[in-house]
């Protein structure tokens, strides 16, 4: 049996850890050029330019553009309520699409909320009523009065007073006085004299030429320009005349629908008026009478509490005589 014998191996001298006082040897590095690689890519990659989104430009809508939208919508409705009022089988698309929206959004969204709001309103505005028509009377018999009779007298001293003086000071001082011998006196006769000369040496040739080739060219367009308006007065009367046959067509068939609604509005009126008849008769005749047994009362402070009946009081025994009046 052979057995390996162990080598020792020697240690290392221990190193000091203090810096060396010998200088160490410094090798010089070498620097190879670097050859460039043509079909390498650089390390940073060029950062991609992001477009930036560019926002939709605002449309302003003008005042123009807003007198089209409302002139073709009132062609639409005019021409919807002449026709779709007989189409009863809603053969148009119009008809159809306007039966559409008033079935799922007029009736079920529009007209409860409206319907409601005046509902809740109707007591308020009944109650409002009679203040606001008193306003409305005070209004026109004690302010409008004095409103006018300011306008007025306003008027006739700007035209008595006003007027003379700034047409004195305006027209026969400062123009006729200042402006105009300033301007023939000084300025008119400088500026003839440095612009005169230029204008027959440059401007009057060039002036000369360019009329005489506007009259020749007047001349030379006038027999076409006599043709086209003849043409186009003619295609005038033609149109005119189809347009004239569509409109009366289109008043005949519109005219009975414009009775009915007239007639309407003048039932809804004379109704309208009726009830605002009663509403006076309910809110405001109870305040005048209870007035005028206060004015008596004043007037007759000596009477009993048995005399405060209304026959005991002629003006209001007349005032309970007299027959409401009818709006």
């Amino acid at each position: 049996m052979v057995v390996n014998r162990r080598i020792s191996v020697s240690t290392a001298p221990p190193v000091s850890r203090t810096a060396s006082t010998q200088p160490a040897v410094r090798v010089p590095e070498i620097s190879m050029p670097s050859v460039p690689n043509v079909h390498s890519q650089p390390d940073e990659p060029k950062k991609k330019r992001r477009r930036k989104a560019t926002k939709p430009k605002k449309k302003i809508v003008t005042f123009p553009r807003l007198l089209q939208v409302l002139f073709a919508l009132f062609v639409v409705s005019v021409y919807a309520s002449v026709v779709c009022r007989s189409d009863f089988s809603q053969s148009l698309l119009l008809c159809r699409s306007l039966d559409l929206y008033r079935r799922q959004i007029v009736d079920p969204y529009i007209l409860p909320p409206v319907a409601s709001v005046i509902q809740h309103a109707e007591p308020y505005v009944s109650t409002l009523k009679p203040y606001a028509i008193s306003t409305a009377k005070f209004t026109r018999t004690h302010i409008t009065p004095h409103i006018s009779a300011f306008i007025d007298s306003s008027l006739f001293y700007y035209h008595a007073e006003v007027a003379p003086r700034l047409q004195w000071l305006i027209v026969d001082r400062v123009r006729n006085g200042v402006m105009k011998p300033l301007y023939f006196d000084a300025l008119h006769p400088t500026f003839e004299r440095h612009t005169r000369p230029f204008y027959n040496d440059y401007l009057a040739p060039g002036a000369s030429k360019v009329a005489a080739y506007a009259q020749a060219t007047f001349v030379r367009v006038l027999p076409h320009a006599q043709h086209f308006l003849l043409n186009a007065r003619k295609n005038a009367a033609r149109v005119y005349e189809v347009v004239r046959l569509h409109m009366l067509d289109l008043h005949q068939r519109i005219r009975p629908h414009v009775i009915v609604f007239l007639d309407q509005a003048h039932t809804y009126a004379l109704a309208l008026a009726q009830k605002a008849g009663d509403s006076r008769r309910q809110f405001i005749d109870p305040h005048v009478r209870k007035i005028l047994d206060k004015v008596t009362e004043k007037h007759d402070p000596s009477s009993d509490d048995s005399s405060t009946d209304s026959s005991a009081h002629p003006l209001v025994g007349s005032l309970s005589d007299v027959p409401p009046l009818d709006i």
